[in-house]
């Protein structure tokens, strides 16, 4: 869909480079929670576009390359991380979810950083909690 970014608010330090476009995450206030949307800028064709997320529910959000895929890691308040990848750059319908993890009373986060060519290992980068 084309990229209508009135309203919206850039959400975080990371802009990726993938298929010859730059991709960021942005959100937009709505009444009951904000809404985060992927935006692009092809570079060839210098067209925007933006699709949305596969979650809503969510305390943080980042957004990288992994392997050849655009993926999302999200922190659901503490308790749960998940990263979804998106296996057809570009359309919305192809997010896969990579992995979906309880955190326990140790770690507050996760992240990706690389996962094996067949799919059924991933390596993690956890965040431990830090006591006060």
């Amino acid at each position: 869909m084309p990229c209508d970014c009135y309203g919206f608010s850039e959400d975080s330090d990371s802009i990726v480079f993938l298929d010859g476009a730059l991709s960021w995450l942005m959100s937009k206030e709505s009444d009951d929670a904000d809404k985060y949307m992927i935006v692009t800028l092809d570079l060839a064709s210098e067209k925007c576009r933006e699709f949305p997320i596969p979650v809503d529910r969510i305390s943080s959000l980042d957004l990288e390359v992994l392997g050849d895929y655009l993926c999302i890691s999200v922190n659901c308040f503490g308790s749960r991380s998940e990263a979804w990848i998106m296996k057809e750059y570009g359309v919305t319908e192809s997010w896969s979810l990579l992995y979906s993890i309880d955190l326990g009373p140790r770690y507050d986060s996760c992240k990706p950083l690389v996962f094996s060519k067949n799919g059924k290992m991933v390596l993690l980068k956890m965040g431990v909690q830090r006591r006060r």
